[in-house]
């Protein structure tokens, strides 16, 4: 199995602050099988070559959320609709929910603990032999090796001694996947953010788990 996880909004929590979004949310993008995962990473990779690089000489290296027509994002899905073997999973967190309940706010423990709950939802099998997450780089140094350990030891504990874990984080250039579960995310990002489903309500068959925290 593949995972790919990507985040959309930020964790700031200055409410003054016009451009502090209320919502945060961290998407997995689960790929079941070899193919889905090479399904997934060629509609990119199609997406980027008809539809954002078509005839321009100045090209596109990926493909955004927040900056890619509803009209691209519909042909993207297209070729994934019928697929059974992507999944997606998500955890919304509400801001403003809780600074008013908790007083020290740790944006790291926060984001950690957020991957934590969206894997839980992941029907890993029990018997899996190999689940690979791969994350958006967002994090450098002590605290990317935290993240890594903590999603790492979370799965591992749900499997047998004979399977193998492994966790990367990279830039969203250098996998189509990353680029996809970006597009997923900001869907379920502007449903609850702006109160725009547009997005949302086309791959909506895909949400396996979608939690407000």
């Amino acid at each position: 199995m593949y995972i790919f996880l990507d985040e959309s909004g930020d964790l700031g929590f200055n409410f003054d602050n016009k451009k502090t979004s209320k919502f945060f949310v961290i998407t997995l993008l689960a790929c079941e099988t070899k193919e889905a995962l090479f399904a997934v990473r060629k509609t990119v990779q199609k997406t980027l070559q008809r539809k954002l690089n078509h005839q321009k000489k100045r090209r596109k290296h990926e493909v955004k959320g927040s900056s890619t027509t509803l009209a691209v994002k519909q042909y993207f899905y297209k070729a994934l609709t019928n697929r059974n073997d992507i999944k997606i999973h998500s955890i919304i967190l509400n801001k403003e929910r809780l600074a008013s309940q908790v007083e020290h706010l740790d944006q790291h423990r926060i984001y950690v603990k957020m991957g934590y709950l969206a894997l839980e939802n992941v029907n890993i099998k029990n018997n899996a032999s190999f689940v690979h997450i791969i994350a958006d780089r967002c994090k450098r140094g002590i605290e990317a090796k935290d993240f890594s350990a903590s999603l790492r030891t979370s799965v591992e504990k749900l499997l047998p001694l004979t399977s193998i874990v492994t966790m990367e984080q990279i830039r969203s250039t250098d996998d189509y996947a990353l680029q996809a579960v970006d597009l997923f995310s900001y869907g379920i990002f502007c449903k609850h953010e702006f109160n725009d489903a547009g997005w949302y309500e086309i791959f909506d068959k895909k949400v396996s788990s979608e939690v407000l925290i």
